[in-house]
């Protein structure tokens, strides 16, 4: 394994993933990738034209600097990690980019969709899950570092068993 993915939305349930992803760059040596998707406007919403390269400038520093914010995380200390900004596209089509044709793995949080917004959209997550052509680790749960690291090491045995492994264990303790 060479290459994690790890779509981010920079909400606190995506943060609290990236100590898995981080292990398990860890375990296999591999480069991380913090990949942030700017969609496009909404449909039925539109911003003056006057107003669109202004906010589209202000949306790209305030993503730079959520990227140095998680990059600063204890988590990632000693990992290689990459950040891209994917702009124009809807959040699943990462994994048409060529930049991550050659993932192994792709990590992620889910905090799913739930209600009307569900009922109608879904959630990017499991839209991820449903296109991806690699192994996905979904995690809906906060994570301390231990069970980070078990979770990792589990992984690393059985890489390659199953393509979807969610990480929904808010009743397992690790010590």
């Amino acid at each position: 394994m060479k290459k994690i993915l790890f779509p981010t939305d920079f909400s606190g349930e995506s943060a609290n993933a990236l100590p898995v992803a981080a292990q398990l760059a860890r375990l296999f040596h591999a480069d991380l990738h913090l990949i942030h998707v700017l969609s496009p406007v909404m449909p039925g919403f539109t911003i003056p034209l006057h107003h669109a390269d202004g906010q589209y400038r202000q949306s790209v520093v305030l993503i730079e600097q959520a990227f140095e914010e998680l990059q600063a995380m204890p988590c990632l200390s000693g990992v290689r990690v990459e950040t891209h900004l994917l702009t124009g596209t809807e959040p699943g089509d990462l994994l048409n980019d060529d930049r991550f044709a050659d993932a192994d793995l792709l990590v992620m949080a889910s905090a799913g969709s739930t209600g009307l917004a569900g009922a109608l959209i879904g959630s990017n997550a499991e839209d991820l899950i449903q296109r991806a052509r690699l192994p996905v680790l979904e995690s809906n749960v906060a994570v301390t570092v231990s069970m980070a690291y078990a979770w990792g090491e589990e992984i690393a045995k059985h890489y390659g068993s199953s393509s979807v492994v969610s990480a929904d264990l808010q009743s397992t303790t690790y010590l």
